[in-house]
């Protein structure tokens, strides 16, 4: 045993060297250790800055800085208020992905938008070129190819009629009753009275607008 003051009264009292390190005895009895803790030191919460009292052992080990544990929280989330690039509007946003680039936009709709603005043709990332002249040569043939034409729409209303997956990579032909010769037959047979393949061509008419009575 071994002889010590008390860390308040100043009293000498005798305890054990390992009741010193392990439970961290400086006082000589309960009163004096209660009247330390009934100490309390006015501070102000770091986050919310209301006044509370804290007693003196927290702030020594770093603690006492927050009022509650819900500022405690608050303040660990540590968000930075950021104005969206393309709105406009205030939100608040997480320090850790300001770090990792991002926080620019409110939301994943302003960052479509802001996308959608930016990233066409040559400032898209999968920007190829575009069409080659011969490509659009091509494409511009086609479009004016009145067997193409025919087979593109008629693939389009089997598949819109169809349930999905009913087609299951068969061509229409194979679907229908007859095939393209048959069918360029009955369209020019049941034509609108005024119009030529030229209007089909052109989209002015399409295959539900012959008269198939």
């Amino acid at each position: 045993m071994i002889k010590i003051n008390c860390k308040y009264c100043g009293k000498e009292f005798g305890t054990y060297p390992s009741r010193i390190k392990k439970e961290n005895k400086k006082y000589c009895s309960r009163n004096c250790a209660d009247v330390v803790q009934k100490k309390r030191i006015i501070t102000t919460c770091e986050y919310c800055k209301r006044i509370f009292e804290v007693v003196p052992w927290k702030i020594k080990k770093g603690g006492g800085r927050y009022c509650s544990s819900k500022c405690v929280g608050l303040s660990q989330r540590k968000r930075t208020i950021k104005i969206c690039k393309v709105c406009g509007k205030e939100f608040e946003i997480r320090n850790k992905y300001i770090k990792l680039g991002k926080g620019k936009y409110c939301s994943s709709k302003c960052v479509g938008t802001w996308i959608s603005k930016n990233y066409k043709r040559e400032n898209s990332w999968n920007w190829k070129g575009g069409l080659k002249e011969n490509r659009k040569r091509m494409y511009n043939k086609l479009k004016k190819d009145l067997k193409y034409l025919i087979n593109r729409r008629m693939t389009y209303l089997m598949n819109y009629s169809l349930k999905k997956g009913a087609k299951n990579d068969r061509t229409w032909v194979s679907l229908a009753f007859y095939n393209y010769k048959q069918l360029k037959r009955r369209l020019k047979s049941t034509m609108p009275i005024g119009y030529t393949w030229k209007n089909f061509i052109k989209g002015e008419l399409e295959i539900d607008h012959f008269n198939w009575d």
